[in-house]
Protein backbone atom coordinates (compact mmCIF):
# COMPACT_ATOMS: atom_id res chain seq x y z
CA UNK A 1 0.00 0.00 0.00
CA UNK A 2 1.34 3.02 -1.00
CA UNK A 3 0.18 6.54 0.84
CA UNK A 4 1.26 9.97 -0.38
CA UNK A 5 3.44 11.43 -3.87
CA UNK A 6 5.81 13.91 -3.33
CA UNK A 7 9.22 14.07 -2.59
CA UNK A 8 10.74 15.71 0.66
CA UNK A 9 8.48 18.29 2.40
CA UNK A 10 6.84 20.11 -0.18
CA UNK A 11 3.30 20.77 -0.22
CA UNK A 12 1.26 18.02 -0.79
CA UNK A 13 -2.54 17.12 -1.95
CA UNK A 14 -2.12 13.78 -0.12
CA UNK A 15 -4.10 13.94 3.63
CA UNK A 16 -6.30 12.70 6.14
CA UNK A 17 -5.76 9.07 4.42
CA UNK A 18 -7.03 6.54 6.98
CA UNK A 19 -5.32 2.74 6.43
CA UNK A 20 -6.80 0.41 8.77
CA UNK A 21 -7.47 -3.68 9.16
CA UNK A 22 -5.44 -4.46 6.50
CA UNK A 23 -4.16 -7.97 6.57
CA UNK A 24 -0.86 -7.63 4.06
CA UNK A 25 1.26 -11.07 4.10
CA UNK A 26 3.86 -12.89 1.83
CA UNK A 27 4.83 -9.79 -0.43
CA UNK A 28 8.06 -9.17 -2.02
CA UNK A 29 9.39 -12.28 -1.99
CA UNK A 30 12.38 -12.45 -3.15
CA UNK A 31 12.20 -10.08 -6.02
CA UNK A 32 11.48 -6.45 -5.47
CA UNK A 33 13.86 -4.06 -3.24
CA UNK A 34 13.39 -1.20 -1.55
CA UNK A 35 9.66 -1.56 -0.43
CA UNK A 36 7.47 -1.80 2.62
CA UNK A 37 4.13 -3.31 3.23
CA UNK A 38 2.65 -0.13 4.03
CA UNK A 39 5.15 2.63 2.65
CA UNK A 40 4.19 6.58 2.71
CA UNK A 41 5.89 9.54 1.16
CA UNK A 42 5.60 13.48 2.07
CA UNK A 43 3.45 15.59 4.39
CA UNK A 44 0.29 13.86 5.17
CA UNK A 45 -0.96 15.51 8.35
CA UNK A 46 -4.07 13.55 9.74
CA UNK A 47 -3.08 10.60 7.89
CA UNK A 48 -3.46 7.55 10.12
CA UNK A 49 -2.16 3.71 9.92
CA UNK A 50 -3.94 1.47 12.48
CA UNK A 51 -5.23 -1.61 13.54
CA UNK A 52 -3.24 -3.82 10.26
CA UNK A 53 -1.62 -7.28 10.48
CA UNK A 54 1.81 -7.07 8.31
CA UNK A 55 3.67 -10.34 8.19
CA UNK A 56 6.17 -12.11 6.16
CA UNK A 57 7.83 -9.10 3.71
CA UNK A 58 10.75 -10.51 1.41
CA UNK A 59 13.20 -8.35 -0.47
CA UNK A 60 15.59 -9.21 -3.00
CA UNK A 61 18.68 -6.75 -2.26
CA UNK A 62 17.36 -4.85 0.71
CA UNK A 63 13.76 -3.39 2.19
CA UNK A 64 11.46 -5.93 2.49
CA UNK A 65 10.24 -3.62 5.40
CA UNK A 66 7.11 -3.37 7.58
CA UNK A 67 5.86 -0.08 7.43
CA UNK A 68 8.09 2.00 5.82
CA UNK A 69 8.27 6.14 5.90
CA UNK A 70 10.41 7.15 3.25
CA UNK A 71 11.71 10.94 1.66
CA UNK A 72 9.19 13.69 3.99
CA UNK A 73 6.63 11.76 5.67
CA UNK A 74 5.07 13.92 7.67
CA UNK A 75 2.49 14.20 10.95
CA UNK A 76 1.36 10.61 10.85
CA UNK A 77 -0.16 8.39 13.46
CA UNK A 78 0.85 4.93 13.42
CA UNK A 79 -0.62 2.99 16.19
CA UNK A 80 -2.12 -1.09 17.00
CA UNK A 81 -0.40 -2.73 14.31
CA UNK A 82 1.26 -5.86 14.45
CA UNK A 83 4.23 -6.16 12.15
CA UNK A 84 6.08 -9.53 12.37
CA UNK A 85 8.79 -11.92 9.90
CA UNK A 86 10.63 -9.03 7.82
CA UNK A 87 13.49 -9.54 6.14
CA UNK A 88 14.28 -6.07 7.37
CA UNK A 89 12.76 -3.85 9.83
CA UNK A 90 9.94 -4.18 11.26
CA UNK A 91 9.19 -0.20 10.96
CA UNK A 92 11.86 1.82 8.78
CA UNK A 93 12.15 5.67 8.26
CA UNK A 94 14.64 7.15 5.42
CA UNK A 95 13.84 10.82 6.52
CA UNK A 96 10.39 11.89 8.32
CA UNK A 97 9.08 14.36 10.12
CA UNK A 98 6.87 14.58 13.70
CA UNK A 99 5.42 10.73 12.87
CA UNK A 100 3.75 9.06 16.18
CA UNK A 101 4.40 5.85 16.22
CA UNK A 102 2.45 4.25 19.40
CA UNK A 103 1.25 0.77 20.69
CA UNK A 104 2.78 -1.25 17.75
CA UNK A 105 3.90 -4.50 18.10
CA UNK A 106 7.47 -4.83 16.03
CA UNK A 107 8.41 -8.58 15.85
CA UNK A 108 11.09 -10.88 14.13
CA UNK A 109 12.96 -9.12 12.11
CA UNK A 110 15.80 -10.86 10.40
CA UNK A 111 18.16 -8.13 10.07
CA UNK A 112 17.09 -5.77 11.45
CA UNK A 113 14.02 -4.63 13.96
CA UNK A 114 14.38 -0.38 14.03
CA UNK A 115 15.71 1.54 11.12
CA UNK A 116 16.48 5.30 10.22
CA UNK A 117 18.77 6.63 7.76
CA UNK A 118 19.21 10.22 7.99
CA UNK A 119 19.46 12.84 10.88
CA UNK A 120 17.73 15.95 10.40
CA UNK A 121 17.36 19.11 12.95
CA UNK A 122 13.61 18.58 13.84
CA UNK A 123 11.64 15.40 15.64
CA UNK A 124 12.03 12.40 12.82
CA UNK A 125 9.59 10.33 15.41
CA UNK A 126 7.68 10.29 18.47
CA UNK A 127 8.48 5.83 19.49
CA UNK A 128 6.26 4.92 22.48
CA UNK A 129 4.57 2.36 23.62
CA UNK A 130 5.35 -0.37 21.33
CA UNK A 131 7.15 -3.70 21.99
CA UNK A 132 9.67 -4.97 19.71
CA UNK A 133 10.84 -8.25 19.97
CA UNK A 134 13.33 -9.97 17.79
CA UNK A 135 15.89 -13.08 18.07
CA UNK A 136 18.22 -12.05 15.22
CA UNK A 137 19.43 -9.01 13.59
CA UNK A 138 20.65 -5.58 14.81
CA UNK A 139 17.79 -3.94 17.02
CA UNK A 140 18.72 -0.05 16.08
CA UNK A 141 19.66 -0.12 12.61
CA UNK A 142 21.76 2.72 10.35
CA UNK A 143 21.75 5.95 12.15
CA UNK A 144 20.23 6.84 15.40
CA UNK A 145 22.39 9.61 16.40
CA UNK A 146 21.54 12.97 17.48
CA UNK A 147 22.97 16.00 16.67
CA UNK A 148 22.63 19.53 17.67
CA UNK A 149 20.39 22.07 16.17
CA UNK A 150 19.16 25.85 16.38
CA UNK A 151 15.67 26.79 15.75
CA UNK A 152 13.65 30.10 16.06
CA UNK A 153 10.47 29.46 18.02
CA UNK A 154 10.20 33.71 16.92
CA UNK A 155 10.72 34.37 13.34
CA UNK A 156 11.07 38.37 13.65
CA UNK A 157 12.77 37.70 16.97
CA UNK A 158 17.22 36.42 17.10
CA UNK A 159 17.14 36.24 20.64
CA UNK A 160 14.56 33.74 20.87
CA UNK A 161 16.69 31.14 19.34
CA UNK A 162 16.87 27.65 21.20
CA UNK A 163 19.09 25.16 20.87
CA UNK A 164 18.12 21.21 21.27
CA UNK A 165 19.92 17.86 20.58
CA UNK A 166 17.34 15.62 20.22
CA UNK A 167 16.01 14.48 16.91
CA UNK A 168 13.44 11.57 17.85
CA UNK A 169 12.16 10.88 21.31
CA UNK A 170 12.09 6.93 22.36
CA UNK A 171 9.90 5.54 25.79
CA UNK A 172 7.92 3.56 27.25
CA UNK A 173 8.82 0.58 25.01
CA UNK A 174 9.16 -2.94 26.16
CA UNK A 175 12.41 -4.38 24.18
CA UNK A 176 13.07 -8.25 24.63
CA UNK A 177 15.38 -11.26 22.66
CA UNK A 178 14.44 -14.30 24.41
CA UNK A 179 18.17 -15.25 23.43
CA UNK A 180 20.39 -12.45 24.72
CA UNK A 181 20.62 -10.82 28.34
CA UNK A 182 20.70 -7.54 28.71
CA UNK A 183 24.00 -6.42 29.24
CA UNK A 184 24.91 -8.20 25.68
CA UNK A 185 21.83 -6.05 23.48
CA UNK A 186 23.38 -3.40 21.89
CA UNK A 187 21.06 0.44 21.60
CA UNK A 188 22.58 1.97 18.90
CA UNK A 189 26.11 0.91 19.56
CA UNK A 190 25.61 1.70 23.75
CA UNK A 191 24.56 -0.76 26.93
CA UNK A 192 21.19 0.37 27.62
CA UNK A 193 22.20 2.04 30.27
CA UNK A 194 24.28 4.16 28.87
CA UNK A 195 21.36 4.70 26.03
CA UNK A 196 19.11 5.87 29.02
CA UNK A 197 21.50 8.54 29.63
CA UNK A 198 20.92 9.98 26.29
CA UNK A 199 17.37 10.63 27.55
CA UNK A 200 16.11 7.95 25.17
CA UNK A 201 14.04 4.95 26.72
CA UNK A 202 14.13 6.41 30.19
CA UNK A 203 10.95 4.44 31.56
CA UNK A 204 11.48 1.31 28.78
CA UNK A 205 11.66 -2.30 30.27
CA UNK A 206 13.31 -5.45 28.58
CA UNK A 207 11.28 -7.36 29.63
CA UNK A 208 9.67 -10.77 28.27
CA UNK A 209 6.41 -9.30 27.07
CA UNK A 210 4.95 -12.62 27.22
CA UNK A 211 3.56 -13.80 24.16
CA UNK A 212 1.95 -17.16 23.50
CA UNK A 213 3.66 -19.50 21.39
CA UNK A 214 5.76 -16.70 19.45
CA UNK A 215 7.97 -19.70 18.47
CA UNK A 216 5.82 -20.54 15.98
CA UNK A 217 5.87 -17.68 13.95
Amino acid sequence: MSIGWNWGYQRSISRDNRIEYNHIHHIGQGLLSDMGAIYTLGISPGTVIRNNLIHDVEANHYGGWGIYNDEGSSHILIENNVVYNTKFAGYNIHFCKEVTVRNNIFALGRLQQLSRSRVEPHKSVFFENNVVYWKQGVLLDKNWRDKPYSFYFHPKNSSGTRETTGTFDMDWNIYYNPNTKLEDVKFNGLTFEKWRETGKDKNSKYADPMFVDADKF
